[in-house]
C-alpha cells in the first residue's frame, strides 16, 4: 500500500473559514483604497482614453479597483475572441473563455470576470491553507492564507486578470500531487498551461513531487503517466494559433510589441541591477522620478524572489524551489529595455512557494508577523489606489 501525505487536522471547513475571512478583509481594503485612489488621482491620469478606447471598462469608481490595464485585453478576447489581432494572443485562452461563457449567461463579461477572479481567489486561499498544513503545519497554514491575501500584488487576484485562476489551478495541482490524486494533478496542470505561458512549468513541479515522495512511498509509472496531460494545455493553444494563421508561438513573438526581448537570465539580472542603481542615484540626488523609484522597487522584489527560492529549497520539498526558480528565470530572460524587471511582482504573485516559505519564517514570532501583515496591508492599499487610477504598478 502506497503511503501518501496526510493533511493535518482542520480540514476543508477550517480552510474555508480562514479563506473567507481573509478574502473579505483584504478585498474591502482593496475596494476602499481603490475608490479613494481613483477619485483623487484619476482626473490627472487620462489614460483610460489611450488604453481603453472602446470603453470596455465602465467609468465607475466601484469598478476602478478591479478592472484596469490588461483587463481591457482580456475583456476584448472574452467578448470578441482573438479577431485576427495578433497581440491578443499573448493572453492565454482559458480565463477569457470562462469569462466569456459566464458573461454570455449573465449579460456582462465584466461582472463575469470579477466573479471568476473572486471565486478563484477564494479557492486559492483555501488551497494554500491545505497545502501549508501538509508541508508546514496548521499554524503556518493560517499565516500563509493572510500573507497571500495581503500580498501587495494581490490587487491583481481580484481584478479581471488571469493570475487568480492560474494560482488556483497550480495550487490545486500541487495539492493533488501531494495527496496522491495524480489524474487530477495532470488535468489541473493542463488547465494551468492553457491559462498562462508559464503554466508549462507546472510539469516540472509535479514531476519533482513525484520523484520526491515521502518516506515509505513507491514511485509508480502510471502516476507519472498522468502528468503527460500537463503539456496538452499549451500545446492545444499553440496548435489552434497555427491553424488560425497567427503562428504556433505567436504568444511569444508578440511580446516584442511591448518592448520585451529575449536575453540570457544573467543579462536580465544585470540590467535590472543597473537600472536599480541608476534609480537609487537619481533619488539620492534629490530628483523625484517615479521610474527610478519603480526600478529600485522591482530589484528589491527580485532579491526577495532569490531569497524565496533559497528558502523554499531549504524548508520545502525541492520541487517547490525549482519551480519558483524556473519562473523567475523565465521572467529575467525577457527584459524590457526601459524597465528590465517589468511586471516582476505579478510574476512572483503566482510563485506560491514564496508564500509558504514566508509563512514558515514569520509563524513563530507574533510581533514580527503582525508587523509584516500591517506593512503588507499598507502596500496593498497603495497599489490598489494607484492601479485604480490607471497608474502602472506591475
Amino acid at each position: 500500500m502506497e503511503a501518501q501525505a496526510t493533511p493535518a487536522p482542520g480540514g476543508w471547513p477550517v480552510a474555508a473559514g480562514q479563506a473567507a475571512r481573509a478574502l473579505v478583509a483584504s478585498r474591502l481594503l482593496v475596494l476602499a483604497a481603490g475608490v479613494a485612489g481613483a477619485a483623487a488621482l484619476r482626473p490627472w491620469s487620462g489614460r483610460e482614453v489611450e488604453f481603453d478606447p472602446l470603453g470596455l471598462v465602465p467609468d465607475s469608481l466601484l469598478v476602478a479597483p478591479f478592472a484596469r490595464w490588461d483587463s481591457v485585453w482580456l475583456l476584448s478576447v472574452a467578448s470578441n475572441g482573438y479577431d485576427f489581432e495578433a497581440r491578443r494572443t499573448a493572453f492565454f485562452p482559458l480565463y477569457p473563455m470562462v469569462t466569456g461563457a459566464i458573461g454570455w449567461v449573465i449579460g456582462s463579461p465584466l461582472a463575469a470576470g470579477l466573479l471568476v477572479s473572486l471565486v478563484a481567489l477564494l479557492v486559492s486561499l483555501m488551497l494554500i491553507h491545505r497545502l501549508a498544513e501538509i508541508e508546514l503545519g496548521p499554524r503556518e497554514a493560517t499565516v500563509a492564507v493572510w500573507l497571500l491575501a495581503l500580498f501587495p500584488a494581490s490587487v491583481y487576484l481580484s481584478a479581471v486578470y488571469s493570475e487568480s485562476l492560474f494560482l488556483a489551478l497550480t495550487l490545486g495541482a500541487a495539492l493533488a500531487a501531494r495527496t496522491g490524486a495524480w489524474p487530477l494533478a495532470g488535468v489541473l496542470g493542463a488547465l494551468a498551461g492553457a491559462t498562462r505561458s508559464v503554466g508549462i512549468l507546472v510539469l516540472v513541479l509535479l514531476v519533482g513531487l513525484w520523484l520526491d515522495r515521502r518516506a515509505g512511498s513507491r514511485r509508480r509509472l502510471r502516476d507519472l503517466a498522468w502528468l503527460g496531460l500537463v503539456p496538452l494545455g499549451v500545446a492545444a493553444y499553440a496548435l489552434w494559433l497555427e491553424r488560425q494563421g497567427f503562428g504556433a508561438f505567436s504568444f511569444l513573438d508578440v511580446q516584442a510589441s511591448w518592448g520585451r526581448v529575449q536575453a540570457w537570465p544573467w543579462n536580465g539580472v544585470a540590467d535590472g541591477a543597473r537600472s536599480a542603481a541608476d534609480g537609487l542615484g537619481t533619488l539620492l540626488g534629490g530628483t523625484v522620478d517615479p521610474l527610478a523609484a519603480h526600478n529600485l522597487m522591482l530589484f528589491c522584489w527580485l532579491l526577495l524572489g532569490a531569497a524565496g527560492v533559497a528558502g523554499a529549497l531549504a524548508v520545502l520539498p525541492w520541487a517547490y524551489g525549482l519551480y519558483m526558480a524556473l519562473i523567475l528565470l523565465a521572467a529575467v530572460s525577457s527584459p524590457v529595455a526601459w524597465q528590465p524587471l517589468l511586471s516582476l511582482p505579478r510574476v512572483m504573485l503566482v510563485c506560491f512557494p514564496l508564500v509558504l516559505w514566508l509563512a514558515w519564517t514569520l509563524a513563530p514570532g507574533r510581533i514580527t508577523r503582525m508587523a509584516s501583515y500591517a506593512a503588507s496591508a499598507i502596500a496593498l492599499a497603495t497599489w490598489a489606489a494607484l492601479f485604480a487610477a490607471w497608474t502602472w504598478v506591475a
